[in-house]
């Protein structure tokens, strides 16, 4: 979502999100001004609503995309709050973490899990065995991960000799998922298959 905001807008919209979505607006210390939510507010970020108990600033739905698609957003570096927002998002990350059984290496070591879910799609597209050849395209689809991320791995894999990727024998089989799922090596070569066991036959 291609919305510019400056480091203490972004600062606000966190806060927020990191008390659940909403709050009072007295309950933000330092508590943030009119001109401070604007360009939030006129962005549809946030909405505040005006009751008994005071301005209730709230993010919507576009304020949860805008901020899924910037994650590595920064942030005001002055900011007296910048702390504390992180501890709040940490602690969330946290209660996630724990509700999932998400383990802290897979959300900073991605690749860890990536690799143990390649060889779980593998698998199970290969129905329990080695040394059979599986359409890339079928594994990308059965991990659902973006291609990039799931090809640095692959890299690291094929490296490691944990398994081969292979190009079809016959041109005429190869079909557009095939071509659009493919891994480029280096010289341009595409590679539609993944084989796990000895060298392939």
């Amino acid at each position: 979502m291609r919305i510019e905001l400056d480091p203490a807008q972004r600062l606000l919209l966190w806060r927020l999100i990191a008390r659940g979505g909403s709050c009072w607006q007295k309950h933000l210390h330092p508590v943030p001004s009119p001109e401070q939510r604007a360009p939030l507010e006129s962005s549809r970020l946030i909405k505040t609503t005006r009751e008994r108990g005071g301005n209730f600033i709230e993010v919507t739905d576009r304020g949860w995309a805008w901020a899924e698609d910037n994650m590595g957003c920064t942030f005001s570096a002055q900011s007296t709050v910048t702390a504390e927002t992180l501890r709040l998002v940490l602690e969330n990350m946290a209660d996630c973490m724990e509700r999932y059984q998400l383990p802290l290496a897979e959300v900073f070591r991605p690749e860890v899990g990536l690799e143990e879910a390649i060889r779980g799609a593998y698998q199970k597209l290969s129905q329990g065995r080695r040394n059979v050849r599986v359409r890339l395209a079928d594994l990308r689809e059965s991990l659902g991960k973006p291609k990039h991320m799931v090809d640095d791995v692959l890299s690291r894999m094929i490296k490691g000799k944990q398994l081969t990727l292979l190009r079809m024998d016959d041109p005429k089989k190869v079909e557009e998922a095939d071509r659009q799922a493919a891994f480029k090596t280096p010289s341009g070569t595409e590679l539609h298959l993944i084989y796990w066991g000895g060298g392939p036959s």
